[in-house]
């Protein structure tokens, strides 16, 4: 049986059911184009010491499976010139600073001028955790979400530049062992509370 594949935002005329992405009974998986995969930002040895954070911007497109069931195809990466990167997002030590505002209209100028990219939407980003396994708490892992990640992520929605009807993802960029580990989150809100999730990857 054919899936339908539905583009949430290909065409604004069109009657699409709308989607609570913050609902927790939503089904969300994921799904990364091989290709795309390759540009996932990598850390390198000299970030453990100086703890400085890379961030990239994560493009792709929404495919509705059924009425409770969503995937989330992340098709590619984008990542400023190194002289524009004030314009959309900051990297420091221990932490990113996206414009979040800045970026959707970053990402809309893109499609706009090249038609392949029409299918590229903004649907979250990835930024790294420089840091050894043996300077986190027992049990916890480099991919793991910040308090400073989940506060920063509130305050986007909460100053509207987030909300409920548009997907937001984002993955932790870790490192152990030599080996690099991604983990994908969505927030989800039940009794009025914001929560993390970690989401499924097919």
């Amino acid at each position: 049986m054919e899936i339908p594949h539905i583009n949430q935002f290909k065409n604004k005329a069109e009657k699409l059911p709308q989607i609570d992405f913050l609902d927790d009974k939503l089904k969300l998986s994921l799904s990364i184009d091989p290709e795309a995969a390759t540009y996932l930002p990598k850390i390198e040895d000299i970030e453990f010491e100086t703890k400085k954070e890379k961030y990239r911007v994560l493009l792709g497109n929404i495919n509705q499976l059924s009425n409770d069931e969503i995937n989330i195809e992340i098709k590619g990466m984008l990542e400023a010139d190194e002289d524009e990167k004030d314009l959309f997002y900051s990297e420091g030590v221990e932490h990113v600073s996206p414009n979040i505002g800045a970026i959707e209209k970053w990402v809309k100028s893109i499609q706009d001028a090249v038609p392949e990219y029409q299918d590229y939407h903004f649907v979250g980003d990835v930024h790294t955790h420089p840091v050894r396994i043996n300077e986190l708490d027992e049990g916890s892992r480099p991919c793991d979400p910040s308090i400073g990640d989940f506060n920063d992520i509130i305050s986007e929605y909460n100053n509207g530049n987030l909300s409920a009807d548009k997907p937001f993802i984002f993955c932790i960029a870790g490192k152990v062992d030599e080996q690099m580990i991604y983990a994908f989150y969505r927030f989800i809100k039940k009794d009025n509370k914001y929560m993390i999730e970690e989401i499924e990857q097919k």
